[in-house]
């Protein structure tokens, strides 16, 4: 994956986005197999203004088993000089204790037309363990048809029940429907214009170690007249060191490739190249652990109506220690106009919770064969002296000979870090990432130190330099930061921090060189009020103007007791260019939750750039905030 990862719409609200990373099933994209909420701060950065995210670590394409990782982003931008709202409730009613309810409703203002949702849904619970839900939503929303905006209502339905009547016995259906246009813009596995049933059951014998299954799942693609059928039945035993199962299956689909610029296209959950358009057969999968640390893995595939569509895969595994294993795996398949043989051989082990190392290589058709890709990775923190600790990340997905994967072009992407800490008063850490694709490549690097002089003085800087080039356009982004902080521990009458910062942002469209610098300190007056000033300028320089605005803010803040503070700033933020001047500040309370803990409600009067006001918040209205002073002592319990 890239570096950088742009938002289509800008500037984004401050605080608005959710980010998660999900792991999908590669012949069910629908199924989310694995998810990861991302934090700000501890696992990405983000640029409001330009929409740009940078993850602190990268982002692989694919998990060891080949299934595809997604970045899902929703978040909300705003229209300069134009106001909408969002707004909508959600309400639940149990008139008895087993029905429960639901009714939704949310409206998002737009310039053209508004975003409408309405929805219901009904939860039962039925007698023999059984639960049913209904669910129906109504949309109204804007498509481009022809290149005209249009608005166009559409409907969604969803039935669904599940049963356990007894510990052996489980069986679930379910069925849904979605009108050509409708559209619910949070639920990204949800497509338009299609309909999905199924069923699946799962009975273990009375010996809790045989079991029978079955399942079928039915989909239906209106907007591109495909469909996709698969039915299955199957026995499963196991044993005390030995699993098999034996199933037979029904494949039917005509489902073909849709480029993603097509209005219609299912890409990113493409999955036509994996499906053939008619087969039957048998499945056998079998596992036999040898001891207790070794284990082999087997399944193969069989067609009966052609020699197409036979597949299969076996598998050795070893368990080195408690968390770290190395395997080999064997995958081979046969379709109507290609042959894949890809071999997996790595090593697995899990550093921390949700953090797994791996290295491995993938040969696809062989070394004999049409194609052939090799897969490197490694994904591990690990320390590599008494004061340096480390991480590295390498992936390689390269087809040697025939034609790649429409989804899965060819990339080679590296990512190395260090944290160097030489002494109590110096920290230097880096960082460099490198990937390239079929269509580009792109490239970071980091380096930043901090150095404390004396008690009294810390100096830092930091270098951050990203380019890329994607499908004939590029983008380059280059940040350098240096600056100082003053704190006295025997004096904290008065406490200071200055920075000076340079921006190049630049790509196809524009060129920007911005010279920030920004000083700040903060008086304690007496024992119950402080007084802050500071003073900020941005010179920016671009391709037809440079223009200089400088910003002047003072603040005090006065404890009203040992619980509560209040606060009053006030700004000035004049543009040198055009002569202008604007005023600005807030108002805030605050609240002492805990010692050094305070919970701050406020209002801002302004939006001042935020490169000039260094505040998280910058946006115009209400804000709540968490601030938490540090001490030299503050960690103290945790020696």
């Amino acid at each position: 994956k890239r570096q950088y990862y742009y938002l289509s719409h800008t500037p984004v609200i401050e605080g608005s986005e959710s980010i998660l990373i999900e792991t999908r099933d590669r012949y069910r994209p629908d199924i989310v197999i694995r998810v990861k909420k991302m934090s700000y701060g501890q696992d990405y950065w983000i640029d409001y203004y330009t929409g740009a995210i940078l993850f602190k670590f990268p982002i692989p394409s694919m998990d060891i088993n080949f299934n595809p990782v997604f970045i899902i982003v929703s978040y909300e931008s705003e229209i300069e000089d134009k106001k909408y709202n969002i707004f909508g409730g959600r309400l639940t009613y149990k008139p008895v204790e087993n029905l429960e309810i639901g009714l939704t409703s949310i409206t998002e203002e737009k310039e053209i037309d508004n975003y409408n949702l309405l929805g219901t849904d009904i939860k039962v619970k039925l007698p023999l363990n059984t639960i049913m839900r209904v669910e129906f939503a109504k949309t109204h929303s804007l498509f481009n048809i022809d290149g005209i905006y249009t608005p166009k209502d559409g409907k969604g339905y969803l039935f669904e029940i599940k049963s356990s009547p007894n510990e052996n016995l489980s069986i679930s259906a379910y069925y849904k429907k979605t009108d050509d246009y409708f559209d619910n813009i949070s639920a990204t596995e949800i497509m338009r214009g299609s309909e999905k049933y199924g069923a699946d059951f799962n009975y273990f014998l009375k010996s809790k170690n045989t079991s029978i299954y079955g399942k079928y799942f039915n989909e239906k693609d209106k907007l591109n007249d495909t469909f996709y059928e698969n039915i299955s039945l199957g026995f499963g035993k196991k044993f005390e060191s030995l699993k098999f199962r034996i199933e037979t299956y029904y494949e039917h689909s005509n489902n073909k490739y849709i480029p993603p610029t097509n209005p219609t296209s299912r890409y990113p959950f493409d999955i036509s190249e994996y499906l053939l358009e008619e087969s039957l057969g048998l499945k056998f999968s079998i596992e036999k652990k040898f001891s207790q640390n070794f284990t082999f893995i087997g399944e193969y595939k069989s067609n009966l109506l052609s020699n197409a569509g036979n597949m299969g895969h076996i598998g050795l595994e070893y368990n080195l220690e408690k968390n770290r294993k190395i395997y080999f795996r064997e995958f081979f398949a046969k379709f109507e106009e290609r042959l894949e043989n890809r071999g997996i051989f790595g090593i697995e082990s899990e550093i921390f919770t949700n953090t797994v190392a791996f290295n491995e290589y993938r040969l696809l058709d062989g070394i004999e064969g049409r194609s052939l890709q090799q897969s490197i990775g490694l994904r591990n923190r690990f320390l590599l002296g008494e004061n340096i600790t480390g991480n590295i990340s390498i992936e390689n997905l390269h087809t040697l000979k025939g034609q790649e994967r429409k989804n899965q072009p060819d990339a080679f992407a590296i990512g190395v870090g260090f944290e160097y800490l030489p002494k109590e008063h110096i920290k230097v850490i880096s960082r460099l990432e490198y990937r390239n694709e079929t269509d580009g490549n792109s490239k970071l690097g980091e380096l930043g130190c901090a150095y404390k002089y004396n008690p009294s003085w810390t100096f830092f800087m930091k270098e951050r330099f990203y380019s890329d080039r994607f499908d004939n356009t590029s983008n380059i982004n280059s940040k350098t930061l240096l600056g100082f902080a003053y704190r006295p521990i025997d004096n904290d009458k008065f406490n200071a921090i200055g920075k000076v910062e340079l921006k190049r942002e630049e790509n196809s469209s524009f060129k920007d060189n911005s010279y920030i610098f920004s000083f700040e300190g903060l008086y304690q007056l007496n024992e119950k009020t402080q007084i802050s000033g500071k003073y900020a300028g941005k010179f920016v320089k671009s391709l037809n103007t440079d223009t200089y605005t400088d910003l002047i803010g003072v603040k005090i803040t006065r404890d009203l007791n040992n619980r509560f503070d209040i606060s009053a700033e006030y700004r000035i933020l004049r543009n040198n260019e055009i002569g202008s001047i604007s005023h600005g500040g807030s108002l805030e309370i605050g609240y002492s939750i805990f010692k050094n803990i305070y919970l701050s409600f406020g209002y801002s009067f302004d939006k001042f750039d935020n490169d000039l006001r260094g505040d998280f918040y910058y946006n115009k209205g209400p804000f709540i905030r968490l601030r938490i002073k540090f001490s030299e002592n503050s960690f103290n319990f945790f020696h």
